[in-house]
């Protein structure tokens, strides 16, 4: 016979030539042959999930090839490989005694939900990236986030001497939620030419600046003030002075928007530190050394470490593009003011300067352009019918516009504007102050809100049926759903954008994987039905089900409790004498273990024996334990999961379950028949 090992390779090169590349790749690829012994293949998976697929999908399939190679009967069976086993002494394995050692750790969200949206996954951008959007605008902004974050994701694990990294079109188009031709439009803009800046000696190559520099206007009005206050004659007494001071006073709140001078002015990127010197001139080593601890805390005073806008990896996303950059910062900067106060947050945000505020923020001129991204609210004050709009689609579009920013931001209140922002106003109509009601957590896009139903619907019928693999399959086709909607998007709307070249190349961990993942899916859910399980056992005692509590074919109703219960059983067996019921109490002997009994009784391990109650019966009254092993293990599922294994094989339907093919395959259907009686009351 051709070694096990070799026939392994030998299958595998079989299913890669039969099966779809994708599929072979996630699911076979990586399966191992663990063991060979008594005819079976043992073949390893590495999780639950890959193992259940394996089994359901391709156990006949696998069985069969193996016989053809080796020219005889074997069967086939997958496992989860096992860790390796702790050291006897029951310790943790030593660095001394065996090297470097690794722990392997699964990620677990909160909830549903969560695994969707992994709200812990965010990206952090400094808080003076408000200074600079007026500058950048909205689009703009975005792509300097999109840098931001391919440079953490490329040089996360690089040595400090290497940083260099290779940036794709597709993944900065992702991060900036934007298109492809727009991320090329826009990465040679002038305003990101203050982050971003062209090599001279390859045209391909850019250097980015990660540490923000201050603005042309804060530089210009941090210079002046400095010159002013005599900074070159008695530099150290002038900073002293400045650091006392409230920045406000410098530094105009919220920014202006850029001067002409601004805009035509050469990028040269400054720091607090280059300003304070430049200001300075000249100094000896000894004021040289004190001037810049002086520089490193107004630094530290103007751009706060601590003061970060906090952006999920999922807005980032698909809410960037789906809302528009210039709602995206919106929604951004509101939610970013309700994280005001260090002691609370809030989700009601007075804007005072109303929509002509956020318009300056966003480095707008026309205020009514907030207004219209925003839901209508009833008038502060009569006004003139608006007139019929000229271009239904914009219109239609606008709507919808509204529609999606309405999820994140409603106006809840309303108040006249402070005179202060009255002057900065286009439209007096305009003028008040409104308070924002902001949605904190984030909803899920229509691809993903599609899919999360489709979950609870799966969960839902779970819970009347129990039938675990039609659960598995309805997860699986929800994942399938979002994996193919991820291929599908952002697809290149620019043939030209494919020539591309070397330094285009990118990393696969710069972008991000899609969607829901299967295995954790599924946790999750095995989560939230062991939790109504559990809320089912403390408030119910019996309850009536149809479809898993009742065969699917039969017309009467089945009583299937949320556990095991001594009463129901004896119930469903009259002929165990009272002595026996006494004793069976008296020895406080669990229920899953005379099930674990009737199930050894049913399986081939218990041919031979013609009356598996007494069977059962006279063992715990020796001894108040199950049969072992895996009849311990089927015992100890809920009684409508083993109800429904159970109904699968007297159909001669295959489960998922390997300890019910283990235990129980090759049972007789009326020893099934036999044991579903004994345990559930149902002849048929």
């Amino acid at each position: 016979m051709i070694a096990p090992e070799k026939a392994w390779e030998s299958a595998l090169s079989v299913l890669e030539s039969e099966m779809p590349e994708e599929a072979f790749s996630r699911w076979v690829k990586d399966v191992r042959l663990g063991l060979f012994e008594n005819d079976t293949f043992i073949l390893n998976a590495k999780t639950e999930y890959g193992r259940d697929w394996l089994e359901s999908r391709l156990s006949s399939t696998v069985t069969r090839i193996l016989t053809g190679i080796v020219n005889r009967t074997v069967s086939v069976r997958f496992i989860v490989v096992e860790e390796p086993e702790a050291d006897d002494d029951g310790g943790n394995l030593q660095p001394e005694s065996a090297g470097e050692n690794h722990l392997v750790v699964q990620v677990v969200e909160q909830s549903l939900r969560d695994e969707i949206v992994h709200p812990s996954r965010v990206v952090s951008v400094p808080g003076y990236i408000r200074r600079w959007l007026p500058i950048l605008g909205p689009e703009t902004a975005w792509i300097y986030v999109s840098f931001r974050q391919l440079c953490y994701l490329c040089t996360r694990t690089a040595p400090r001497a290497n940083v260099e990294f290779r940036v794709s079109d597709i993944a900065g188009a992702r991060w900036a939620g934007t298109s492809r031709s727009s991320f090329w439009r826009h990465k040679d803009d002038w305003t990101l030419k203050w982050f971003l800046e062209r090599s001279r000696d390859d045209e391909h190559k850019y250097c980015f600046r990660a540490t923000m520099p201050l603005t042309p206007i804060d530089a210009d009005a941090l210079r002046t003030w400095l010159i002013e206050a005599g900074v070159k004659v008695h530099p150290v007494e002038t900073l002293d002075f400045l650091l006392q001071l409230d920045l406000k006073e410098i530094l105009v709140e919220p920014p202006p928007l850029p001067a002409q001078d601004h805009l035509d002015r050469t990028p040269k990127p400054q720091s607090v530190q280059d300003v304070v010197l430049e200001a300075c001139g000249r100094v000896d080593k000894t004021t040289l050394k004190v001037v810049m601890e002086r520089a490193d805390i107004l630094a530290a005073k103007i751009m706060p470490p601590q003061d970060l806008i906090i952006v999920t990896h999922y807005f980032l996303l698909h809410w960037v593009k789906e809302l528009g950059a210039g709602p995206a910062w919106t929604v951004t900067l509101l939610r970013d003011k309700c994280f005001d106060s260090e002691s609370e947050s809030r989700n009601r945000v007075w804007v005072k300067g109303g929509t002509a505020e956020i318009a300056q923020m966003l480095g707008f001129t026309r205020a009514r352009t907030i207004e219209e991204w925003l839901l209508p609210v009833l008038a502060t004050k009569p006004t003139k019918p608006e007139a019929k709009q000229k271009d239904p689609q914009r219109a239609k579009g606008q709507r919808g516009k509204r529609d999606l920013v309405g999820l994140f931001l409603k106006r809840s209140g309303c108040k006249p504007m402070d005179p202060a922002f009255l002057k900065r106003v286009e439209d007096q109509d305009r003028g008040y102050a409104w308070q924002f009601e902001v949605s904190l957590h984030e909803p899920l896009i229509s691809i993903h809100q599609k899919s999360y139903d489709g979950l609870l619907d799966a969960l839902g019928h779970y819970l009347e049926t129990g039938d675990r693999d039609e659960l598995y399959a309805q997860v699986e086709s929800a994942v399938e759903t979002n994996e193919s909607a991820f291929e599908t998007s952002f697809q290149d709307e620019n043939p030209r954008l494919k020539q591309g070249n070397p330094y285009l190349k990118q990393p696969e961990s710069a972008i991000e994987a899609e969607g829901i993942r299967a295995r954790d899916t599924l946790n999750s859910i095995n989560s939230m039905v062991d939790l109504i399980y559990h809320m089912r056992d403390h408030n119910t005692t019996n309850c009536i089900e149809r479809g898993d509590g009742a065969d699917p074919k039969g017309d009467q109703f089945v009583v299937v409790g949320p556990q095991w219960d001594w009463q129901e059983l004896f119930k469903h067996n009259p002929e165990i004498r009272s002595t026996a019921r006494k004793e069976l109490g008296e020895k406080q002997v669990p229920p899953g273990a005379f099930v674990s009994w009737l199930l050894y009784a049913a399986s081939p391990a218990g041919k031979g024996i013609k009356t598996p109650v007494f069977f059962a019966i006279s063992h715990l009254c020796d001894e108040p334990s199950g049969a072992g092993n895996m009849y311990d293990r089927l015992a100890a599922l809920a009684p409508r999961e083993l109800y429904n294994l159970i109904r699968l094989a007297i159909g001669g339907q295959s489960t998922r379950s390997p300890e019910w093919q283990t235990a129980m395959a090759g049972s007789q259907v009326f020893n099934l028949i036999g044991l579903r009686k004994q345990l559930f009351g149902f002849e048929g």
